[in-house]
Protein backbone atom coordinates (compact mmCIF):
# COMPACT_ATOMS: atom_id res chain seq x y z
CA UNK A 1 0.00 0.00 0.00
CA UNK A 2 2.93 2.37 0.65
CA UNK A 3 3.72 2.12 -3.05
CA UNK A 4 0.17 3.02 -4.09
CA UNK A 5 -0.48 6.21 -6.01
CA UNK A 6 -2.78 7.45 -3.23
CA UNK A 7 0.01 7.04 -0.64
CA UNK A 8 2.56 8.75 -2.90
CA UNK A 9 0.17 11.66 -3.52
CA UNK A 10 -0.53 12.01 0.21
CA UNK A 11 3.21 12.08 0.94
CA UNK A 12 3.80 14.70 -1.76
CA UNK A 13 0.90 16.81 -0.49
CA UNK A 14 2.17 16.64 3.11
CA UNK A 15 5.42 18.24 1.96
CA UNK A 16 3.33 21.18 0.72
CA UNK A 17 1.19 21.82 3.79
CA UNK A 18 0.86 25.58 4.15
CA UNK A 19 1.18 26.01 7.92
CA UNK A 20 3.50 24.01 10.15
CA UNK A 21 1.43 21.25 11.79
CA UNK A 22 1.26 20.98 15.56
CA UNK A 23 3.96 18.71 16.99
CA UNK A 24 1.52 15.90 17.75
CA UNK A 25 0.08 16.03 14.21
CA UNK A 26 3.55 16.03 12.65
CA UNK A 27 4.73 13.20 14.92
CA UNK A 28 1.74 11.03 14.04
CA UNK A 29 2.25 11.51 10.30
CA UNK A 30 6.00 10.89 10.62
CA UNK A 31 5.50 7.71 12.65
CA UNK A 32 2.86 6.36 10.30
CA UNK A 33 4.98 7.18 7.24
CA UNK A 34 8.02 5.39 8.66
CA UNK A 35 5.94 2.37 9.72
CA UNK A 36 4.30 2.21 6.28
CA UNK A 37 7.56 2.48 4.36
CA UNK A 38 10.04 0.66 6.61
CA UNK A 39 8.04 -1.45 9.06
CA UNK A 40 8.99 -1.74 12.72
CA UNK A 41 11.82 0.49 13.90
CA UNK A 42 15.12 -1.40 13.98
CA UNK A 43 17.30 1.36 15.45
CA UNK A 44 18.37 2.27 18.95
CA UNK A 45 16.86 5.35 20.57
CA UNK A 46 19.11 8.38 20.06
CA UNK A 47 20.86 9.92 23.06
CA UNK A 48 19.41 12.82 24.99
CA UNK A 49 21.73 15.13 23.05
CA UNK A 50 19.53 14.51 20.00
CA UNK A 51 16.08 15.69 21.07
CA UNK A 52 14.74 15.79 17.50
CA UNK A 53 16.01 12.28 16.85
CA UNK A 54 14.36 11.06 20.04
CA UNK A 55 11.05 12.61 19.01
CA UNK A 56 11.19 10.96 15.60
CA UNK A 57 12.17 7.64 17.16
CA UNK A 58 9.32 7.81 19.67
CA UNK A 59 6.82 8.72 16.93
CA UNK A 60 7.90 5.71 14.84
CA UNK A 61 8.03 3.24 17.75
CA UNK A 62 4.49 4.25 18.73
CA UNK A 63 3.25 2.23 15.74
CA UNK A 64 5.40 -0.87 16.35
CA UNK A 65 3.55 -4.03 15.39
CA UNK A 66 1.15 -2.28 13.01
CA UNK A 67 1.15 -3.74 9.51
CA UNK A 68 2.65 -1.60 6.79
CA UNK A 69 -0.69 -1.66 4.93
CA UNK A 70 -2.60 -0.43 7.99
CA UNK A 71 0.01 2.27 8.62
CA UNK A 72 -0.24 3.40 4.99
CA UNK A 73 -4.04 3.61 5.20
CA UNK A 74 -3.86 5.57 8.47
CA UNK A 75 -1.16 7.84 7.01
CA UNK A 76 -3.38 8.70 4.04
CA UNK A 77 -6.25 9.52 6.41
CA UNK A 78 -3.99 11.60 8.69
CA UNK A 79 -2.55 13.44 5.69
CA UNK A 80 -6.04 14.32 4.45
CA UNK A 81 -7.04 15.53 7.93
CA UNK A 82 -3.94 17.69 8.26
CA UNK A 83 -4.28 19.11 4.76
CA UNK A 84 -7.87 20.08 5.60
CA UNK A 85 -6.70 21.57 8.91
CA UNK A 86 -3.57 23.43 7.72
CA UNK A 87 -4.15 23.90 3.98
CA UNK A 88 -1.78 23.51 1.02
CA UNK A 89 0.67 26.07 -0.39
Amino acid sequence: MADSEEFKKAAADVRNIDKTPANEDYAKMYGLYKQATAGDCDRDRPTSADALGQGKYDAWVAFKGMSQADAAAQYIAAAKDNIAKYGLK
